[in-house]
């Protein structure tokens, strides 16, 4: 299956350079959108950049690593929690993979958020989330780059709208954005169920994709039908699912493939053994 064909069919050939940037959304299951996500950069010929969130400063409002920052958006502490709901510790499949740092919603909701300032632009941005969708509803997820305007992620009605449960039956998530058209270095992020406990962190994904211009061979190939403006893309686990499968088909046959050239060659050997063997016999 060819990816990038698939990508620029969920949209993630963005449109001409917008100002500010308006990135295709990706919300899946933890595992599903993790592995999405790294497909689809190297997909893109982009270098992954992982940060595990680790080691850090409980009942902060600021926290430095090599290429980013985090600073909690009204400028007041949030609590650091090492392990969302234990599930590493119990060995969940949907653990988030670091810290994640509490933006439990409040009044006004976009004031408790996260703030992420990169010190060189990037266009692919993840991460993970813990306790969406657990009450409060209508919970709502916001997302938004560069100061531009805010983008809704997803709403949750019930508790079965979070990915993680139909998964794995955790309460975690992963959020991604992808531009092909430009670059970021800023992305703030929310929620706004209010009475929600609600977690952010992980391990930071990043990447600085080649950008492509219109016209550009480099995009793929046309798919016609009218593509979706990019602020309306949001691409799902069961899209990802259909990418990961086709790989892992893929990979699947390989493996086939070259088990069955071992088991080839070593019947030549054991037929060979055996004439000898039956030489020495007479």
């Amino acid at each position: 299956m060819n990816l990038r064909a698939f990508t620029v069919g969920l949209g993630l050939a963005a449109a001409a350079a917008l100002a500010p940037a308006t990135p295709s959304i990706l919300h899946a299951d933890v595992i599903a959108g993790r592995a999405g996500f790294d497909a689809l950069v190297q997909e893109a010929g982009g270098t992954l950049s992982l940060q595990r969130l680790a080691w850090m400063q409980n009942y902060a409002s600021h926290w430095t690593f090599d290429d980013f920052t985090i600073t909690s958006t009204h400028g007041r502490i949030h609590m650091v929690d090492d392990d969302y709901s234990r599930l590493r510790a119990t060995g969940s499949p949907g653990a988030l993979s670091g810290a994640a740092i509490d933006i439990s919603p409040n009044l006004p909701a976009p004031m408790w958020g996260l703030t992420f300032d990169f010190e060189q632009p990037v266009n692919a941005f993840g991460l993970e989330i813990g306790d969406w969708g657990t009450c409060c509803f209508p919970s709502a997820l916001y997302i938004a780059f560069d100061g531009g305007a805010t983008r809704l992620v997803a709403t949750a009605q019930d508790r079965d709208d979070n990915p993680g449960i139909a998964a794995y039956r955790a309460f975690t998530d992963f959020i991604g954005a992808f531009d092909r058209s430009g670059t970021f270095s800023r992305v703030t992020f929310y929620g706004d169920g209010l009475g929600e406990y609600l977690v952010a962190g992980g391990t930071i994904r990043y990447s600085a994709l080649p950008v492509e211009v219109a016209g550009d061979p480099a995009a793929g190939p046309d798919l016609g039908g009218g593509l979706p403006e990019p602020s309306s893309v949001l691409l799902s686990a069961a899209g990802l699912l259909v990418l990961l499968g086709a790989r892992r088909r893929w990979v699947a046959a390989e493996r086939m493939a070259r088990a069955q050239r071992v088991m080839a060659t070593l019947s030549a050997a054991l037929r060979a053994e055996l004439r000898v063997e039956l030489g020495a016999a007479r």
